[in-house]
């Protein structure tokens, strides 16, 4: 029987440096040798993300797949060929109504790293399982990480983003910046007398008052600086 490796890494560093690929292509290889089979070849996605389907080497060896070529893909985890419930049923069913190599019907997939293959019914639904395990870890792990970053938010601490006009962040917690209030408590003041934006503008910059960057005051920078605190 003849077999296809393929693997994968996600970023251009981890490319770059070659450890991870090769780590990868040494376990499919001795698997190759443990399984009794023919490795033709390893394809290899390079900086690619699991996130879908659309990669190079995958193209490829579905491709191969599809015309005949493939009895048998060794990964040497499951999440190198995807990390998405749907996706991975989507090709255990094409694997599983292809036509092999040797004239059989259906192509195995092996993962070296779970001692899985689709040989047996049994691990088949295995795979399956650990696929939607795998996707409900990375759910429970997103919202987490959203739930801590709403209470930071609460708290007035940064969460990596730009505060604010009034504020800032000072050993990770949000500050009034005082000099930025006091444009704010002058616009309100200008606007309650009913001076316009422009003269607003005017008004600001005749104080002195330039921007985060330090470039000139716009009226339509003072309006939405006015807008976002409701100052209208």
């Amino acid at each position: 029987m003849s077999a296809i490796g393929y693997i994968r890494v996600s970023t251009n560093e981890q490319a770059e440096s070659g450890l991870s690929l090769s780590a990868q292509r040494r376990k499919i290889e001795a698997q190759a040798v443990l399984s009794d089979l023919t490795l033709q070849t390893v394809l290899e996605d390079a900086g690619e993300s699991a996130k879908d389907l659309h990669r190079p080497a995958l193209a490829d060896l579905l491709n191969r797949i599809a015309s005949g070529q493939v009895d048998c893909v060794i990964v040497s985890k499951l999440d190198r060929l995807t990390r998405s419930v749907k996706d991975l049923a989507g090709l255990l069913e094409t694997l599983g109504g292809a036509k092999r190599a040797d004239g059989g019907k259906g192509v195995d997939l092996i993962s070296t790293a779970e001692s899985l293959d689709t040989t047996t019914a049994t691990g088949e639904l295995i795979i399956n399982i650990l696929g939607a395990i795998s996707q409900w870890e990375r759910k429970v792990i997103s919202e987490r990480t959203i739930a801590a970053l709403q209470e930071k938010r609460r708290r007035g601490e940064t969460t990596g983003g730009v505060p604010p006009y009034g504020f800032e962040f000072v050993n990770g917690e949000r500050i009034e910046n005082q000099q930025e209030q006091t444009v704010l408590q002058e616009i309100e003041r200008l606007k309650a007398a009913g001076a316009s934006w422009q003269s607003v503008t005017d008004t600001l910059t005749a104080q002195g008052h330039r921007t985060r960057r330090g470039g000139p005051l716009t009226r339509q920078g003072i309006f939405r600086i006015a807008k976002k605190h409701g100052i209208t």
